[in-house]
């Protein structure tokens, strides 16, 4: 093997990283792409866009590359979680792709819970969330009988794009643990679920191990993108998993701390670890790992909200970092409940943002900083009961936007009270994918093997006042979220 080309195809945009066999990178490209939310509770994407990006991307990396195309020899995926498409019998998609923030199906949602419990989640590790499938596969059928009755295939995104390049309909074990369909004990689809939604399992495709490594792509793909027509394809993970693997935290005590898009924290076990209440989920990553995490519906997202719709644009990441400096910890008194996109820790996709405590002296830059304090605060909330099911880390890494904010970092620290250590890493999902590629080919023994890859740029240390402040705004962050849930 020459060279590896990892994929990771995010929520906002797609990633692809041509990387060398000692995982040496040798280009990097990026491809934008929207969020559309014709109304609310919508919150899909076009899969033929997304595509596109993902084919321009693969274009763009190798001609920075400057290789010759047939020193490629593995492509490995890491994708984004819990989004659906129902395919017709030709395999063409007869709905867009439905997003992890996608709400629409938040009353079948309700519906399940009253009826199922804790069931569904005792058996996949995936809390009845609209996130999830059975309760869009609910909403499918109830809500557009008419495409329900067409549907012949139900994918996540990563199965539509594989299915592109390859022409297979195949899904690895960490995507499909992330449906709520899955049992994460038998390792296979659940069907007293299956059943219970009304799904038949052969609308699902076969389920296969992460590691596994399909041989070569369509003459179309291969045309389009220039990659070899035989180049090996190693399935992979999902985007979370990736993450910890890419960040080095992948060992039971290096627990991954992420704000993209959205925020999450993961911790790595070696078995399935269930919360008493489902206040956090369990996903199979590979080679006999289990992701045991918790995750907001809101990070990145809240900054790019105030940038798109309070400053039309006018300001971009680096000047919020800027403006959040100039207020003080604690935000002038200025509190933030980050739930514009509803939220999932614990779940109320009825949740909605909330300032608390402005005054005529509020300033924008203290609005900024509150919305960071308010998205560590929510995490920290994350963070407690992670810590209780995946045991409390010895080490937290940090990936995600918020690594290239100085004060950002500093605020969470601060509000964990926690060191918190940055790897020098760009994409911690792609090169947690081409970690897992070349464990698939015999290059590394495993996963565990790729952490010594990782080097550690920065680490940042709680400042023990600031702390102090902030466990007492946190205690008013709670107070206000207890008061404010009765009324949303």
């Amino acid at each position: 093997m020459d060279y590896l080309l990892a994929v990771d195809v995010g929520t906002s945009s797609c990633r692809t990283v041509l990387y060398t066999k000692e995982l040496e990178e040798i280009a990097w490209a990026s491809e934008q792409y929207d969020l559309l939310t014709p109304k609310p509770g919508c919150a899909e994407q076009d899969p033929h866009t997304i595509l596109n990006a993902l084919v321009k991307g693969i274009q763009r990396c190798i001609q920075q590359a400057g290789v010759d195309k047939d020193s490629i020899t593995l492509m490995s995926w890491g994708t984004v979680m819990h989004s659906m498409i129902a395919l017709d019998s030709q395999k063409r998609p007869l709905t867009k792709v439905w997003t992890w923030a996608d709400t629409r199906s938040t009353a079948q949602a309700v519906a399940l819970e009253s009826r199922v419990g804790m069931s569904f989640y005792n058996r996949t590790g995936c809390p009845i969330h609209p996130m999830y499938w059975p309760a869009k596969i609910q909403y499918l059928q109830q809500e557009h009988p008419h495409i329900w009755a067409e549907t012949c295939y139900l994918v996540s995104l990563k199965e539509y794009l594989l299915l592109q390049f390859t022409g297979k309909l195949v899904v690895d074990e960490s995507i499909a643990s992330t449906t709520g369909l899955w049992n994460v004990y038998e390792r296979q689809w659940d069907q007293i679920i299956l059943d219970e939604v009304g799904l038949r399992e052969e609308l699902l495709s076969s389920v296969m191990d992460p590691l596994t490594v399909l041989k070569g792509i369509t003459t179309e793909m291969a045309y389009l993108t220039g990659l070899p027509k035989d180049i090996g394809i190693v399935l992979g993970c999902s985007d979370g998993a990736l993450s910890n693997v890419g960040s080095g935290a992948i060992s039971p005590g290096v627990m991954a701390f992420m704000v993209g898009t959205s925020g999450a924290l993961r911790i790595t076990r070696e078995r399935p670890f269930l919360h008493p209440k489902g206040n956090t989920w369990c996903y199979y990553a590979a080679q006999d790992l289990w992701i045991v995490g918790g995750a907001s519906n809101n990070g990145g997202n809240v900054l790019k909200w105030f940038r798109d719709n309070m400053t039309r644009g006018r300001l971009d990441y680096s000047e919020f970092s800027e403006l959040a400096v100039q207020s003080p910890p604690g935000s002038n008194g200025l509190l933030f409940l980050p739930f514009l996109a509803g939220e999932r820790f614990p779940y109320n996709p009825k949740s909605q943002g909330t300032f608390f405590g402005l005054t005529l002296n509020t300033d924008q830059s203290d609005v900024v900083r509150a919305m960071m304090e308010g998205v560590a605060f929510q995490l920290l909330k994350i963070f407690e009961d992670v810590s209780k099911v995946g045991s409390s880390p010895a080490e937290i890494r940090v990936t995600g936007g918020i690594a290239n904010s100085q004060v950002w970092l500093q605020i969470a620290a601060d509000v964990l009270g926690r060191e918190l250590v940055i790897p020098f890493v760009k994409e911690a999902s792609a090169f947690g994918a081409a970690i897992l590629g070349l464990v698939a080919v015999g290059e590394l023994g495993n996963l565990q093997d790729g952490a010594r890859f990782v080097e550690i740029r920065k680490v940042i240390e709680p400042q023990e006042e600031t702390r102090e402040l902030y466990l007492e705004k946190y205690a008013l962050y709670k107070e206000v979220e207890r008061l404010l849930d009765p009324l949303y």
